[in-house]
Order: structure tokens, then sequence, then C-alpha cells
């Protein structure tokens, strides 16, 4: 059949949902990303995320998702499954900044569409194990609430881009937004994605640097754990780029433990 693709966050998840659950860590963007359009619609998207399947021998043995205009992310296909899934894409021509997978296929995806890697790094994957406790810092967590939004758009723009308030909105609605407090003022922030399948992404965090050294971010980041647990959810996970040795230790101390590393690849004009 080769690859199927569809703008339906439905059609996607009744038919590779057995594949993405199978290995739900992995494949954790897919299934809390795919859950989130399909609660809030892609009105905030310019152009309609994009969800690839394919099918072999009646089953699914790889899926990817397209979120123009950032990334390409790529679930478990073969170096050739990833040639043929550009192929299927080159007539829609989505524009995205980056791919990420595992290195073969997306090196083979990039070659096929015609596009120059421009910059490469590790991406890793931790899910938390034992959650520990951060060192002692002043304050506490919370919520965001209305009032914080404004401070904290202009924080999420390095984490977000240019959709930082919309996204923050977004999460604000389900409480997918937190800060750590100090005497009445917010001074670092984390976000939580939706959770799905029993499991749900720490996201952005985020202190300033007139706050950093104080131990903020680990306290929120081990807030916000506590909170997704609380909420029923069995895995926490988080993503880190592998050339940050000062978060990848923050979440170690913490008790994440690495699953895998991907390679993202940003990528520039056609070649």
């Amino acid at each position: 059949m080769g690859w199927q693709l569809s703008k339906d966050a439905d059609e996607f998840l009744r038919a590779s949902g057995d594949f993405l659950e199978a290995k739900r860590v992995e494949h954790n963007f897919a299934l809390t990303f795919s859950s989130m359009v399909r609660e809030d619609g892609t009105r905030r998207f310019a152009e309609p995320p994009q969800f690839c399947w394919l099918p072999e021998d009646g089953r699914i043995v790889a899926a990817a998702v397209v979120v123009p205009p950032v990334s390409v992310t790529l679930f478990g296909p073969t170096a050739d499954a990833a040639r043929s899934l550009a192929k299927e894409l080159i007539g829609t021509r989505p524009s995205v900044t980056h791919v990420v997978g595992e290195q073969d296929a997306v090196g083979a995806f990039v070659a096929e569409w015609g596009l120059d890697a421009t910059g490469q790094r590790g991406q890793l994957l931790y899910r938390l194990g034992e959650l520990r406790p951060a060192r002692p810092a002043e304050g506490f967590s919370r919520p965001a609430e209305e009032q914080d939004f404004a401070l904290l758009a202009g924080w999420a723009v390095d984490g977000f881009g240019d959709s930082a308030e919309e996204d923050l909105r977004r999460r604000m609605d389900y409480r997918g937004v937190w800060v750590w407090e100090v005497a009445g003022e917010p001074v670092s922030m984390a976000t939580l994605s939706r959770s799905s399948a029993g499991l749900v992404r720490i996201g952005v965090v985020y202190t300033p640097p007139e706050h950093r050294g104080h131990g903020y971010a680990a306290a929120i980041t081990e807030q916000v754990a506590r909170a997704a647990l609380a909420a029923g959810n069995d895995e926490v996970l988080l993503f880190t780029d592998e050339d940050n040795p000062t978060s990848n230790a923050l979440y170690q101390r913490l008790g994440f433990e690495l699953v895998s590393r991907n390679l993202w690849a940003e990528i520039g004009a056609a070649s």
C-alpha cells in the first residue's frame, strides 16, 4: 500500500494507535501531539499538520508526524521507508526547519527530499525512574495564572518561537504551565504536554538569567513531575539537547533515565 497520509488526527490514531502504544515512550511525541490536535483542532497552524503511517502485511511498521513550519518527526522507518516517505511528501512540500529520527532514517529522508542538512545534534529522550527531590530552593510552585501571562509569554519565545503566546494560552487551559514563585514573583517556569496513553512530557523549562544559580529550574521540574504523577500518569518524559551537559546532569539528578538518542537535523534550502 505504501505510506498513508492524512490531516485527520483521529484517523491517524485509529490506524496506528497499536503501533504507537507498543513503544509509547519512544513514540510519545506522536501520541501527545495527535491527541492535542484532536482536542484543540488545527486553527493555530498556518499549514495543517500531516500524519503518516506505513502498513505492511496487515500491520503498521512506521509512522511520521509533519508539523509545518517546524518539523518532520520519524518513528521507526528504515532508511528505504524514510526515502519513500520523502517521495510522498515532495508534492506537498510542507515548510519545515528540521527532521528528527534515527540517524539512518533522517539521512535518507533529507537526501531524498533534496535538502541540505545545515546543522545536526543529538536529541536525548529521558523517562522518569524514581523521582528524587531537588535541593531545597526558596519559594514554591503553582499553576500559572492569568496575571502571569505577559511575563511568561516573553520567557517562552525561546521554547515556542513565534507561537509562544498561543502555545502558552493553550497549555494554561489544561493546567500545563507552572511557575516557581519567590516573594510574589515568578522566577522560573515549566510546561507539560497533554496526557496521552498514560504519559506526559515536560516541555519548556526556563529560568531568566537574573534568577539562575538558585536551584529554581530543578525545583520547578521536580514539582511538575510530581503534578504529572499525581494526575495519574505512569510515564513522565522529556527531551534534551545532547550538547547541554548542565540540563542533562540536572535531570539525571532528579531521577530521569536515558531511553534513546535521535538525530535532530536542521535543514536549509534545496540542494
